[in-house]
């Protein structure tokens, strides 16, 4: 089957100072996939209430910069939008949604992460090498809107990016969203950093979640002729046949 992505439009943003609410709307969605939104909100200690029926899988909340990432797995069909609650005095929202097929029908993030700073340098959102085949993996950095994020030749081909980089308007503190996915490639660490083009606070989250076709990475069998008993070293199985 696959992880696919169905549907990913250009997003929602408020376009007032400090909204109390954010209406996102996307086409029609389809029974059992995975829902995915990627929401920031700036001002004093902003916040964003997580929808009904909807999780909360990652969220960093700061004092001028809040990230959430919300999923709604196996959704019944048929969505198309939902109205966000949000505290974000002297402050926007921003929202940015994808719908997946190929995912089961309950979250199972495997790799969950919150990252916060103050500069240019984004760091490497991602800290563990994957442990099943086939997951879906998603970074989601926001900072001010007066910055932008490049992480050209700073991500593995398996990202794909930077996907509804939406920003809210005419707050007294603007946010704007950077969003990541892909699929993971092997065993190997799903590698994303960037960097932004002026000092701000920003926000960040990456998750990593297990697809329906994932599963145990294979073991190699090394077969030994004229040995002793079989042992494992490392990832690998050593089979001693014969003596």
């Amino acid at each position: 089957m696959g992880i696919t992505l169905v549907q990913s439009p250009g997003g929602n943003a408020s376009t007032i100072n400090s909204p109390t609410s954010l209406v996102c709307s996307w086409g029609a969605t389809s029974a059992g996939n995975l829902l995915i939104l990627m929401v920031s909100a700036t001002g004093s200690s902003p916040t964003v209430t997580t929808p009904g029926g909807w999780t909360a899988l990652g969220s960093n909340p700061g004092t001028s910069i809040s990230t959430y990432l919300f999923t709604l797995a196996n959704n019944a069909g048929g969505l198309t939008g939902v109205t966000l609650a949000c505290s974000a005095t002297n402050g926007g929202i921003s929202a940015s949604f994808f719908e997946f097929s190929g995912m089961p029908a309950a979250n199972n993030a495997e790799y969950t992460n919150t990252f916060s700073g103050t500069g240019t340098a984004v760091p490497q959102l991602v800290t563990s090498n994957v442990q099943k085949t086939d997951e879906l993996c998603l970074a989601f950095v926001a900072s001010n809107a007066t910055a932008s994020l490049s992480t050209s030749g700073s991500r593995t081909p398996e990202w794909v990016g930077n996907v509804n980089g939406i920003g809210s308007t005419n707050a007294t503190t603007n946010t704007r969203n950077n969003t990541y996915y892909g699929a993971s490639v092997g065993t190997s660490t799903p590698f994303i950093q960037g960097t932004l083009s002026v000092s701000v606070v920003w926000s960040a989250i990456c998750v990593r979640l297990l697809s329906s076709d994932s599963g145990p990475f294979s073991v190699p069998v090394i077969a030994i002729i004229g040995g002793n008993a079989g042992q494992v070293a490392g990832q690998f199985f050593q089979g001693m046949v014969g003596g």
